[in-house]
């Protein structure tokens, strides 16, 4: 009795659903007031580019609109979602249970990019998303509860051949009731239009509200609207502006940096020279190839050297043989009793022979000492530097004093040697002088590591200039480093560097360039005019 009571009882409310959807279909006055209202409430939520007003004035006119208990607007923001605004509702308490199952029902809406909730007849919902429905139906105490994903504004009409794809959701529009369970077709499909008319506004004031300086432009709007037609107040605020900005960069300080490019060295480094002029017969080592002091590198051959040497050992052998011969002559002279004029002169030539033969023998002593310094040997500890070296060394005639290679300690200090050009050695010694210690900060950055910055501080800057074909004149400086700060050490590394040299006005920090070209050129202007003056001078006045 009572399921046959029950049965009827679902008979009655669906003939009733049916005859009050029959109802609203054919009646051509609710449908106009309707389309009516639908109208007005547009109006008012595309009006404003603020988004939470477009959200609020979504939710609460839509409710009055569509006949619902309670309308909700959730934004998806990163991986959560966040609810803006609920009918009814001046602020959202985002701790309420409520609030919390709202976000958690519109983020799967708005992560599976289609339309749930209790009404959208769609069969095999996925188990996960039904459980969350009805979760979120005993949360809120609603009967009927229904999610329609927010998405921007089609680029094509709709239906048209050819149209993108639907985009993605960005936020959901929460559609509930509390003393019905049934949304008549008709009202799905006013909230659906609906709800694309509130995506379309609110991804608009989205869009504007995301303008990058939207208030400070919308200020130097508004001044320039008031400011329209009165050319004499925009004069004198441009002044005011203009000599404000003047002021302040004459008058804010700013850091003043001196800016120049250089290389990663070690500091403990030794170049190796020819001793002589030869031809490299041997390389014994290769670029890269760590070496201790002393150690052989590369082998010469030098043709004059060695004949000399031969000359001078048999010039040597021939006084050896003169001396014994005159020793035995005077030995002969003695025991005949020669005449005392004869012994004289035969012990002179022994004199002079002994002295001949100890030039040639310290000849052949420092020919010998040449020929041994015919192999090239490390002066310090470190790694040969040179790149290709025996490419570069073998089967090749050098000149004596010519750089054969480098060799460098790798494990000892480093330092950073820039060249700065030479207009700026004025900062650099001006800054200097200002220091106790003289040693000014500097920051560079490597080309092998640039997403790193190191530090250092200037331990010696040169004391005359150089030319160099891309930067001309320029000032040696050296950067002490802090070797265990950088990562990847090599011999030669590329680097940028700043060297911070105090504090200088903003106005010179931007247009120090352009100050010190109208100096120069003043000064070289003056010059001009006053040898101009000499020269007529002279010229009048002989």
């Amino acid at each position: 009795m009572v399921d046959a009571r029950q049965f009827v009882e679902g008979i009655c409310s669906s003939a009733g659903y049916f005859l009050a959807w029959r109802e609203e279909s054919y009646s051509k006055t609710g449908i106009a007031e309707f389309w009516d209202r639908f109208d007005q409430t547009l109006n008012l939520v595309h009006g404003s580019l603020d988004p939470r007003l477009v959200a609020m004035t979504a939710v609460n006119e839509g409710r009055r609109l569509l006949n619902c208990d309670r309308l909700s607007l959730v934004v998806k923001r990163g991986r959560r979602a966040e609810v803006i605004a609920v009918s009814g509702q001046e602020r959202v308490n985002r701790a309420s249970n409520l609030v919390r199952s709202l976000a958690d029902l519109a983020l799967l809406a708005i992560g599976s990019n289609r339309q749930l909730g209790t009404a959208d007849g769609s069969p095999g919902m996925p188990a996960a998303i039904e459980k969350a429905v009805l979760d979120h139906l005993q949360t809120g105490g609603a009967r009927l509860v229904q999610v329609i994903p927010l998405r921007k504004p089609p680029t094509q009409p709709t239906g048209e051949a050819g149209s993108a794809a639907v985009p993605p959701a960005f936020a959901a529009l929460v559609f509930e009731q509390f003393t019905e369970a049934w949304l008549s077709p008709l009202a799905a499909e006013r909230l659906l239009r609906y709800a694309s008319h509130v995506g379309g506004a609110l991804h608009n004031a989205r869009a504007h509200d995301q303008v990058f300086l939207l208030s400070v432009r919308r200020l130097i709007g508004r001044i320039g609207a008031r400011m329209a037609g009165r050319p004499l107040v925009k004069l004198v605020l441009a002044l005011m502006v203009l000599g404000g900005a003047v002021a302040g960069a004459l008058y804010v300080p700013a850091p003043y940096r001196v800016e120049g490019k250089g290389k990663l060295m070690p500091a403990i480094q030794s170049s190796v020279f020819a001793p002589w002029d030869g031809e490299v017969i041997s390389v014994y080592v290769t670029g890269g190839e760590w070496v201790e002091a002393g150690q052989p590198l590369a082998q010469m051959h030098n043709d004059e050297l060695q004949s000399q040497l031969l000359t001078a050992q048999n010039r040597a052998a021939e006084k050896r043989q003169q001396l014994d011969a005159l020793q035995a002559e005077i030995g002969e002279a003695n025991r005949r009793t020669s005449a005392p004029d004869d012994v004289v002169r035969l012990r002179g030539r022994l004199a002079q022979t002994r002295i001949e033969l100890e030039d040639a023998i310290e000849r052949g002593s420092s020919l010998e000492r040449q020929i041994e310094q015919l192999t090239v040997r490390s002066p310090i500890a470190g790694t040969v530097a040179s790149f290709q070296v025996e490419r570069t060394l073998l089967n090749r005639p050098v000149r004596r004093g010519e750089v054969l290679l480098e060799v460098m300690d790798e494990d000892g200090n480093w330092r950073l040697e820039m060249a700065v050009p030479e207009q700026r050695l004025g900062h650099l010694l001006s800054a200097q002088a200002r220091r106790p210690d003289e040693r000014l900060p500097a920051e560079f950055v490597l080309a092998t590591t640039p997403e790193e910055t190191c530090h250092g501080e200037v331990e010696l800057i040169a004391s005359r200039t150089n030319t160099t074909p891309d930067q001309g004149a320029v000032v040696n400086v050296h950067v002490a480093v802090n070797a265990e700060e950088i990562k990847h050490r090599r011999i030669g590394a590329e680097a940028t560097s700043k060297i911070n040299c105090g504090q200088k006005s903003l106005a010179y920090v931007l247009f120090g360039d352009a100050v010190e070209f109208v100096q120069a050129a003043v000064v070289v202007g003056q010059v001009s005019n006053l040898s101009v003056t000499v020269a007529i001078g002279r010229t009048v006045n002989p």
